[in-house]
């Protein structure tokens, strides 16, 4: 369409990293003279930034167990939010891995095996966790995939964070459905925040691509 315009979108890491790339260029199909800035914050950051109106539509990912204080934030700020969809937790295993062909996976099946982590929490884990000989730390998300294709550990993530992965799509790593006690774990919520009544046309437009492709990729 013809109408010029900048769309600021501010979203957590998993967001910018794996899901925007393709919703953004999706919809500039349909609006190529809509200029999009994207920020990478983390949730809190987010509400913030659509409260003091630095972006337009924010993308929050929240724990069931965790982050409920980016709920009560939203909610005290007056902001209108919406749930997109929940996610599941996976394991993220090499396709060698004699655990990948399963329907699913329990964190005791997995205790023989290294849990991957990133070198970033370190800090935050306890330290008769981090003594654990079963705990490695990556430098980074690459590093991280390398030694699950060397299957050398696992990892557990949101199947949000695996969206159109290259490697799980080749079938060189599986993502597979985690479960605690014989049930699926708390997965991860993604929400829509913005400010209420102020979503212009192609912002919900945005929003409709964007959700479109999260449910044809079964996240």
């Amino acid at each position: 369409q013809d109408i010029s315009a900048t769309l600021r979108i501010s979203a957590s890491a998993i967001m910018c990293n794996n899901v925007l790339p393709d919703t953004i260029q999706h919809f500039q199909q349909s609006y190529p003279r809509i200029d999009i800035d994207v920020f990478e914050e983390y949730d809190a950051d987010i509400v913030d930034s659509i409260y003091h109106n630095k972006a337009d539509i924010g993308f929050v990912s929240i724990s069931q167990d965790l982050n409920q204080s980016v709920l009560t934030s939203m909610r005290e700020k007056d902001l209108q939010f919406q749930k997109l969809l929940k996610t599941s937790i996976v394991a993220l295993l090499s396709a060698n891995s004699p655990l990948a062909k399963r329907k699913s996976v329990s964190a005791k099946e997995l205790s023989s095996m290294p849990l991957i982590l990133d070198k970033k929490v370190k800090q935050f884990v306890q330290p008769n966790i981090e003594s654990a000989k079963h705990i490695t730390f990556a430098q980074d998300r690459d590093a991280r995939t390398k030694m699950i294709l060397k299957n050398q550990g696992y990892c557990i993530v949101s199947s949000l964070e695996m969206y159109n992965d290259f490697y799980v799509q080749q079938g060189l790593m599986a993502a597979i459905p985690y479960v605690e006690d014989d049930t699926t774990a708390n997965g991860m919520e993604l929400w829509i925040v913005h400010k209420k009544d102020e979503l212009k046309f192609y912002e919900e437009d945005f929003i409709d691509t964007l959700r479109k492709l999260l449910l044809e990729s079964s996240v």
